[in-house]
């Protein structure tokens, strides 16, 4: 993605259910950076032209304090279950999959306090 493309190509992943989509939000922009702020709780995934090798995901995020999951991840090859690396459970906690024997446990990282963090996934 190039900058000032961020927003765009965005598609709900359930439209019928709820159609929004991310929008920009001037107000809440850290350092001039694009800031987009989603609420449709079905996903909303970005189609981006196939890429091989190394792939990097960076993003700051900031989600609400509550019972609900979100994730952050990809979806691989048109497939609408996704490779989540980094997510927030029920227990307000962001924690992140941690491959160990083939095995994927999930580990914690920090607790979510509804601040803006950092994740960069590899």
């Amino acid at each position: 993605m190039c900058p000032g493309e961020e927003l765009r190509g965005w598609q709900a992943a359930e439209p019928r259910r709820n159609p929004a989509v991310p929008a920009a939000d001037v107000s809440a922009s850290l350092g001039g950076a694009a800031v987009a702020i989603a609420s449709n709780p079905y996903g909303i995934p970005k189609p981006l032209d196939a890429v091989y090798g190394e792939v990097t995901l960076e993003l700051r995020v900031r989600v609400d304090v509550g019972p609900a999951n979100s994730q952050i991840g990809f979806m691989l090859g048109g497939s609408t279950s996704g490779q989540s690396p980094v997510w927030k459970d029920e227990a307000d906690t962001w924690r992140w999959a941690d491959y160990t024997g083939g095995v994927s446990t999930g580990r914690d990282l920090r607790a979510i306090e509804g601040e803006r963090c950092h994740v960069r996934a590899v």
